[in-house]
């Protein structure tokens, strides 16, 4: 009897299992393929600036900028008309012993600026270093003018300070790209 019992069971579970997963389907109609809206998100590398200690040896008494120009070409044209949002992350990790002021100029082919967006990076030490993340929606006319972009030009001020011989100053940056289809 105890082996007709357990002979039994497998054929009940399988079977309440089946019942249960079908139980579930809905008929979708054919109308409702309108209301369907699909909203991925696509990270992508934006940046990634590192100022090494050996540039700071020797106190300085000035401002001194550093420049950097790469492409962005990020989302082709058929895509940019399905972009609801972009969110920009700046992740920023400094043991240099001086305050940086990081300013992006998201910029044409003819080098107009489309959209700026500026931020302070406080000095760190090597054994604490200042970390912080910046976080920038972009939307709206903000984000046609962001569209209209081909590259980004990056400019980092560095105050004047103490020399430094060790340490570095390191600006990651990402975009997630917010579509609606």
């Amino acid at each position: 009897m105890k082996n007709l019992k357990d002979l039994l069971k497998v054929p009940l579970l399988s079977i309440v299992f089946i019942l249960v997963l079908t139980s579930c389907v809905k008929d979708v109609e054919l109308d409702q393929i309108d209301e369907i809206q699909l909203t991925p998100t696509a990270v992508i590398d934006l940046l990634d600036f590192t100022l090494e200690a050996d540039l700071l040896a020797f106190e300085q008494q000035e401002t001194i900028g550093f420049d950097r120009e790469v492409t962005f070409e990020v989302v082709t044209d058929d895509l940019k008309q399905n972009v609801t949002s972009v969110d920009l992350f700046f992740d920023t990790t400094n043991s240099l012993p001086r305050k940086f002021q990081a300013t992006l100029y998201f910029m044409t082919d003819r080098n107009r600026v489309n959209h700026t967006i500026s931020f302070d990076i406080l000095p760190g030490n090597k054994e604490t270093p200042q970390i912080s993340t910046l976080k920038e929606t972009i939307e709206g006319e903000a984000l046609n003018a962001l569209n209209e972009s081909s590259k980004i030009k990056i400019r980092m001020e560095m105050d004047p300070g103490p020399g430094a011989t060790e340490g570095q100053l390191q600006l990651l940056s990402t975009a997630a790209y917010n579509f609606e289809f």
